[in-house]
């Protein structure tokens, strides 16, 4: 009897609580509801019915229930987490005009670039020019020149 491997087979299950809605779907819509409740108690006439609060129920079930759709089976709402954390972490740009000025050099030991630095006759130094600035998020602006 030969014996032969079989390939694991990675599957990702996703339980559905009802024909199309998973629990995070259905949390989603929850919370949707639960601040529609919370600005019927908020808002005076105090649990009495109004159009302004009508108003304000459409507006926020607008805003909040398109989270729930799915798009190439990932949640809007992941999308939107994802975004906004890229958006919000400061970055680093770095603009290099002359990407050569590293080829043909030979190392340079950091005592000799010591005392070029402290004597101030550094060729290196003198030709490798940079300036940075700040953005609004805390990102660092990098400019090297030539």
């Amino acid at each position: 009897m030969r014996s032969t491997i079989v390939p694991a087979q990675i599957t990702s299950v996703e339980d559905k609580i009802t024909s199309f809605l998973n629990l995070k779907q259905i949390v989603i819509l929850i919370i949707n509801l639960v601040l529609i409740m919370i600005q019927f108690l908020v808002i005076p006439p105090f649990v009495k019915f109004s159009l302004l609060k009508v108003l304000f129920s459409l507006i926020l079930s607008v805003l909040i229930i398109p989270l729930t759709f799915k798009f190439q089976e990932i949640i809007l709402l992941d999308y939107l987490i994802l975004i906004v954390s890229y958006k919000l972490r400061p970055k680093i740009y770095v603009l290099i005009k002359d990407d050569d000025f590293l080829i043909d050099r030979e190392p340079i030991k950091f005592s000799s670039i010591s005392q070029n630095v402290l004597a101030g006759n550094s060729q290196l130094f003198k030709n490798l020019n940079f300036s940075y600035s700040y953005g609004k998020k805390g990102e660092v602006y990098v400019q090297f020149l030539k």
